[in-house]
């Protein structure tokens, strides 16, 4: 009886271990819990989905992977998702050892947006609702900053070490092969898939969700095999009234050379130049085959196009005949023509029959000089060189550049680092903005019509608005009567313009006469000067030698002194430094305050 009773307790012990087995061991699970929330895949991503069980004593913590529609989504064993087809699905992973335990996230599989055509570099455009919309472009911290309706998103490029590559102002969205992309925004629903696409081929980038004020940031590697050349950015999102909303943001991949070399580029360039890499028989549309000379990207250019050039020295000048709304942009000071020679025009300006220049814009309309270093080189004034620039008939604007001349060579009545003309039946429009004027041997800027013809139907219409900028001569010199700026109606057209915010100093003349920092002459009109600075050694603030008054009563400053608020006695010191109709009745007046 003591055998059985034994054998029996060994059975039943036996027993017990079989049914702690089945059960997962001695102890229960608590929890289970997956780490990850909710997932957003587009079709053909993957996810590996990481599982926690909480459990007491050796219970088994194996789990079990479940998808409710495998059309959708599918998961294997390890917890790894495919996203499959387009719609939702739930994952479930369940305690093998418990299977009340449980937990689940629903998977959402997207397709791509429709994109018809990838847009330029530097473009936007969006819809709302499937609506066109407007795209209110602007630039914040380096990055672009796009405006639809309420939302405001946020597109910056980043190298593949982090390294922030700063979109300029008026420039391409450029980022290098294995690069990313930062994408931010506020204004739209909130707790809303925000979804991110890379075109041409689309490529998921990666989705996020805003938060509770409709707001967003993420960063997002380039796909592997992105190549160089326009791509495409699309984000996806929701308007704060729930609208869905596209952006397409065109964006370059380019390789480091040619986004060292090309990135003040603006939007919409169609021409690259390069003095250290370009080829003039490249194809030059690319910044990378680049051309190698100025004057090459102008003679392949089209109206309407932009030529940029990269910075560098280039040892030729350039001309621009004919054209009608091109621009040529530089890297500023890095962007610097040094000629070797100048070039002959057959055109006259004022005792010259023949302008020798290093560039020419002639008869062309609404052209744009941007970010340019025009020098004179090692020219000789007179003999080899007349002017820097030398803008004839011609209508547009010399921004953010730098005009200098070889600098005070000799007493000869010519050498403008910029001169301005047109004859009879011409117009010339020119603003100069934001541009300093150096090395010249007669005057900064010479605006004189008639094309070197004195008689009086021989002039055209000139008009020319300076507006910030400097000009700086020489200084004290026994050598010629060098002036800052000079209007001169001297074959009868019409002479006017306009000076704002331009500081003018170290002009003055030690010989028998009067050097000026603005001269007035013959019939020309020149309405206002105003927050200008006149400053060390000028000789003459303004000469008026013409019967129309000029309005200088606006902000000018002469040697510190302000003169709209000066004392009489401050008045009369800066009176004596002003010739005007105080000095010949003939005179118009120059107002001070």
């Amino acid at each position: 009886m003591r055998n059985l009773k034994t054998n029996v307790s060994l059975l039943l012990g036996a027993a017990a271990v079989v049914l702690l087995a089945a059960c997962g061991g001695a102890g229960s699970v608590l929890a289970v819990k997956i780490d990850a929330d909710d997932l957003r895949m587009a079709q053909g991503h993957t996810a590996t989905l990481a599982v926690t069980v909480e459990a007491t004593g050796t219970v088994v913590e194996d789990v079990a992977w479940a998808s409710s529609n495998t059309n959708v989504a599918t998961v294997d064993d390890d917890g790894k998702v495919t996203a499959v087809g387009v719609g939702v699905a739930t994952v479930k992973a369940v305690s093998v050892a418990d299977s009340t335990k449980e937990d689940a996230v629903t998977v959402t599989v997207i397709a791509a947006p429709s994109v018809d055509d990838d847009i330029e570099p530097g473009d936007t455009t969006a819809t709302v609702g499937g609506e066109p919309a407007t795209v209110v472009a602007d630039y914040e911290d380096g990055a672009l900053a796009l405006t639809v309706g309420d939302a405001t998103l946020l597109v910056g490029m980043l190298a593949g070490d982090g390294t922030s590559l700063p979109v300029a102002e008026g420039g391409l969205p450029r980022v290098t092969e294995g690069g990313s992309v930062s994408v931010s925004g506020s204004g739209l629903r909130p707790s809303s898939p925000v979804d991110v696409w890379f075109f041409s081929e689309p490529e998921w980038l990666g989705s996020t969700v805003t938060d509770a004020t409709g707001a967003f940031s993420a960063r997002y590697d380039l796909p592997a095999g992105a190549t160089v050349g326009p791509h495409t950015l699309v984000i996806a999102g929701r308007d704060a009234d729930g609208a869905d909303l596209s952006l397409l943001v065109g964006i370059s991949v380019e390789t480091g050379q040619a986004l060292e070399e090309f990135a003040h580029c603006p939007a919409g360039t169609g021409w690259f130049v390069s003095a250290e890499n370009g080829a003039d028989d490249a194809a030059g549309a690319s910044p990378f085959e680049p051309l190698a000379t100025i004057q090459a990207g102008i003679d392949a250019a089209e109206d309407g196009d932009v030529v940029c050039v990269a910075a560098g020295e280039y040892d030729a000048g350039f001309v621009i005949i004919g054209a009608e709304g091109l621009t040529v942009v530089g890297a500023g000071e890095g962007t610097k023509v040094v000629p070797a020679a100048s070039i002959a025009t057959g055109i006259g300006h004022k005792y010259r029959a023949d302008m020798k220049v290093v560039v020419l814009v002639d008869e062309a309309t609404d052209v744009t000089l941007q970010g340019l270093t025009l020098t004179g080189g090692d020219l000789v004034w007179d003999n080899q060189l007349n002017a820097v620039l030398f803008w004839n008939a011609s209508t547009g604007t010399v921004v953010d550049s730098g005009v200098a001349g070889p600098g005070m060579q000799s007493g000869a009545q010519t050498g403008q680092a910029i001169a301005v003309d047109a004859s009879a039946g011409q117009k010339t429009q020119l603003d100069i903005v934001d541009t300093d004027v150096s090395g010249w041997n007669k005057n900064g800027l010479d605006i004189v019509d008639g094309n070197g013809s004195t008689d009086p139907a021989a002039g055209g219409d000139i008009v020319v608005n300076v507006s910030g900028g400097t000009f700086k001569g020489h200084g004290p010199t026994g050598t010629t009567g060098q002036n800052g700026i000079l209007y001169w109606s001297r074959a009868g057209g019409s002479v006017s313009g306009s000076i704002d915010g331009v500081t003018l100093a170290d002009i003055w003349y030690t010989g028998d006469n009067t050097a000026a920092g603005v001269l007035a002459y013959g019939e020309a009109e020149l309405a206002t000067i105003a927050n200008s600075v006149f400053e060390r050694s000028l000789q003459a603030y303004v000469s008026n030698n013409t019967p129309n008054d000029i309005d200088a009563t606006v902000n000018n400053t002469f040697d510190g002194v302000l003169g709209s608020a000066a004392t009489d006695e401050e008045l009369a010191a800066i009176a004596e430094r002003i010739v005007d109709a105080e000095d010949d009745d003939a005179f118009g007046a120059v107002k001070l305050r």
